[in-house]
């Protein structure tokens, strides 16, 4: 018997309310998420994966769910992970990102940036007297910064104390040409830090001052200019071997003359000087600047010597240069006499560089040979005295020749015409004080 039309109309309707749902979800199953690159999540701020955190250690220990920057993600609705869809292309590092990267117990943490050391940036004050003393000086500020460079010092140069001061200004024009023809303007410069004019024109007071260490100190952001007090940087133990090497690899032009040059200090020193010298102390004290040419004459011939007991010199004559000045209490005979070539009251910019550039280098008593002879990579030959000490690497004259040289002196000494009636002003006694070699001191009566 064939159901009713109304019974086969019910029978479909309970098929469609009750079997197809049934047997759509056994069938497919629940809606799967889409691999689309962005998911919107409920409670979950979308964060960007390919956002740089720089370069993240793999080994370093996992910041805790508090730390992370998604912590804020962590709440009672959120999953364990966070479902964060990634691009697949994203790096982070050299690893692919995953989704383990981004968990709340591994979440990279921004690396902490660096804090880049303060710089200081040091001056020293021009001195007011000879070209060699004041490039002598900055060698020593400029030692005092090397020093310190790791801590972020470097020398600037020297500056000119007092505003608007014409004859420094002068010398200045000559120092610059100096240090210039030697190759090393880069390095010791001829400048004021910024505002030092104004603060002295304003009679500002500077802060922060430690007047033990500087003259004037500036803060300018993480930039700081200094001027230092000259005795925090006049000692010889700043002029260090390494020091030197650094120096005379910044200096350009240098080159190997293959001669010898010699530095024979007249002018202003004599051996009869020492009696315009009323003011000091001890009106006794000789001269001790002054070196006989004798001295001089010994030194050449044991360099020029052939050293293994042969016949056949190292240098020839011609290959030796003598610098002196005119006026001179002995006179240069000898010298020519041998063939040596005479260099009087030549350039100073071009006798330092021929003495900086020698195979040997004989140095007088004097900041004028000490800075060439700095800056001389080859042979120096250095005579005692007290303003100056060795440093590495020089060759100090024998004691023998010093004496020898001592009691020629005394006896240049004794054939000044000032000299009697000075000894008999003062009750001096010529006679050298071998206790007091380095000063030279004559006793007194």
């Amino acid at each position: 018997m064939a159901a009713s039309p109304k019974k086969r109309q019910l029978a479909a309707l309970a098929f469609a309310v009750f079997l197809v749902p049934l047997w759509w979800v056994k069938t497919l199953g629940p809606p799967k998420p889409t691999s689309s690159a962005s998911v919107r999540v409920t409670n979950v701020t979308t964060v960007d994966v390919q956002e740089d955190y720089g370069d993240v250690d793999p080994t370093a220990a996992p910041v805790t769910p508090t730390d992370s920057p998604f912590a804020r993600a962590s709440t009672p609705e959120a999953p364990t992970e966070l479902p964060v869809a990634y691009t697949s292309g994203a790096t982070m590092g050299e690893a692919p990102i995953t989704m383990a990267h981004v968990s709340p117990t591994n979440a990279p943490i921004a690396p902490t940036v660096s804090v880049t050391p303060k710089k200081t940036a040091l001056y020293s004050f021009m001195r007011g007297d000879r070209s060699g003393n004041v490039v002598h000086d900055m060698i020593f500020a400029a030692a005092y910064a090397f020093k310190l460079r790791s801590d972020g010092y470097h020398y600037v140069g020297a500056c000119i104390q007092y505003y608007g001061n014409k004859r420094l200004q002068r010398k200045e024009r000559i120092h610059k040409k100096l240090v210039r023809t030697l190759g090393l303007k880069h390095v010791l410069q001829f400048d004021c830090p910024p505002g030092y004019y104004d603060t002295l024109v304003n009679n500002i007071t500077t802060e922060n001052l430690d007047p033990s260490l500087y003259e004037y100190y500036l803060e300018d952001g993480n930039e700081s200019y200094a001027i230092l007090n000259e005795n925090v940087y006049r000692e010889e133990e700043l002029l260090t071997p390494e020091f030197r090497q650094y120096l005379i690899s910044r200096r350009r032009g240098s080159y190997h003359s293959g001669k010898i040059a010699v530095h024979i200090r007249r002018g202003d020193v004599s051996p009869c000087s020492y009696h315009v010298r009323e003011e000091v102390a001890n009106p006794c004290s000789v001269d001790y600047r002054y070196s006989p040419n004798q001295l001089y004459l010994d030194i050449l011939d044991g360099v020029m010597g052939s050293g293994d007991g042969s016949k056949v010199p190292r240098y020839r004559p011609e290959q030796v240069m003598y610098f002196s000045q005119r006026k001179s209490f002995e006179n240069f005979t000898e010298f020519h006499k041998r063939g040596y070539t005479a260099k009087i009251d030549g350039d100073i910019g071009e006798t330092w560089v021929e003495m900086a550039n020698a195979d040997v280098f004989v140095m007088s008593k004097s900041s004028f040979s000490f800075v060439p002879a700095f800056l001389n990579n080859n042979t120096v030959i250095y005579t005692p005295f007290t303003l100056l000490t060795p440093v590495e690497g020089f060759t100090v004259v024998d004691k023998d020749l010093l004496e020898k040289a001592d009691n020629l002196r005394d006896q240049l000494c004794k054939t000044c015409n000032e000299v009697e009636a000075y000894r008999s002003k003062y009750s001096c006694d010529i006679q050298f004080d071998a206790t007091n070699r380095t000063n030279h001191l004559y006793k007194r009566i």
